[in-house]
């Protein structure tokens, strides 16, 4: 008996799709090669697929027709996309949409799907996801014909799988690494002019001190060099380059104000702290400070040291840069003295925050500012990325 393709089929697919990438997020997060470790690509389709399913969930409660179920799904994929391998997926979402619409077999909603996804690309690159999407088509096409959803489903499953595993003879780099990816540092519409400017005069390719070994990647630290970890913050990248990842993550850098409150605003007092964990001095429990380590712990780390919004390593591991330019504000004092500081207000300068692993406990607290160019790389400087808050009612 045929299999329906009907709202019920939607939600099942979206909920087993959104289960599947959760296991699987940090495994394909871990994989990124081309052409830069961007290590997060699992998770950008994570949360795409999250915000599909649960616009999927919340139509489920008036009884949606088939149509209007898969038009949910690809308008939450849409809205919540992240990323480029993100955005991708829901162009291919939105192409099975408007043939499901169209009263078409999946077949033909694979093939539009496909088509939407490459359309939505300005270099589509022979290698990657959009050849796995040409190949699922092409395999389920093969099916002219064929009633059942369920048996077109699963060849084009079998021809997307076969697509995935030839990938890597299709894309140099992952020839070389041996695994598929997506990112980069090639797409202007990520970077800000100068930033774009800049990357094409000076050939940025990856952070400061990297570069590629046959698959794998090598940093070069206090002159040793060893493959980069990939559960450490990165480091030794430009306002630029933080600016741009966030950007293609569908995030944004936080402004100095927004992490200030991460890092000093206790809801349950309402005060600011003058440390993430409270007002005692920073310990070896609490930070990354004092050279103690010469390098940034792993992402995660220091739990002692968390704020009261749950973030954690605000101080030590990098600098972190953010999306405001060093300007004077109301109460704003100048620290340790005017002229380390004051003179350079107003300049092209950007904001960093946080201190890093080599800084001194007794210079470093939630209120200090840094400050350098937006080309600066050698500095021990990173980043972490925000979003806006959603507003619920």
């Amino acid at each position: 008996m045929p299999h329906p393709l009907d709202a019920a089929a939607v939600r099942t697919w979206c909920a087993r799709a959104l289960d599947t990438l959760g296991q699987a997020r940090e495994t394909i997060d871990a994989i990124n090669v081309y052409p830069v470790a961007d290590a997060d690509t699992g998770t950008n389709l994570y949360l795409t697929v999250e915000s599909a399913a649960q616009a999927v969930e919340a139509a489920a409660a008036g009884d949606p027709t088939t149509v209007e179920a898969v038009n949910a799904m690809a308008h939450g994929a849409l809205i919540g996309a992240r990323g480029n391998s993100g955005t991708i997926l829901a162009q291919l979402l939105r192409g099975m949409a408007e043939v499901v619409g169209e009263g078409g077999d999946l077949a033909t909603a694979l093939r539009r799907a496909a088509r939407s996804a490459n359309a939505a690309v300005a270099h589509p690159v022979a290698g990657t996801i959009l050849t796995v999407a040409e190949a699922a088509a092409d395999a389920a096409e093969a099916l002219a014909g064929e009633a059942d959803p369920a048996v077109v489903a699963r060849a084009a499953w079998a021809g997307a799988r076969q697509a995935l595993a030839d990938t890597p003879g299709q894309l140099g780099v992952l020839a070389e690494a041996g695994v598929v990816d997506a990112g980069g540092y090639d797409e202007p519409r990520w970077w800000h002019p100068r930033g774009w400017a800049y990357v094409r005069e000076h050939g940025l390719r990856a952070p400061l001190f990297w570069r590629r070994d046959g698959g794998t990647w090598l940093r070069r630290r206090f002159g040793h060099v060893e493959p980069v970890p990939p559960e450490q913050p990165v480091m030794h990248v430009c306002w630029y380059e933080a600016d741009a990842y966030a950007r293609w993550a569908g995030r944004r850098l936080p402004t100095e104000a927004e992490w200030e409150k991460a890092a000093r605003h206790d809801p349950a007092t309402g005060r600011s702290r003058r440390h993430p964990w409270g007002d005692d001095t920073p310990g070896p429990e609490h930070a990354n400070l004092g050279q103690r380590h010469l390098e940034p712990a792993p992402a995660g780390a220091y739990p002692a040291g968390a704020a009261p919004c749950g973030a954690r390593q605000l101080l030590g591991d990098v600098w972190e840069w953010t999306a405001s330019d060093f300007t004077g504000y109301p109460g704003f004092t100048a620290f340790p003295y005017d002229e380390y500081s004051k003179v350079f207000l107003g300049g092209d300068y950007k904001v960093l925050r946080g201190g890093a692993f080599g800084v001194d406990p007794v210079a470093c607290r939630a209120t200090f500012r840094n400050w350098d160019h937006p080309i600066r790389r050698q500095i021990f400087a990173g980043f972490r990325t925000a979003r806006d808050a959603e507003v619920t009612d």
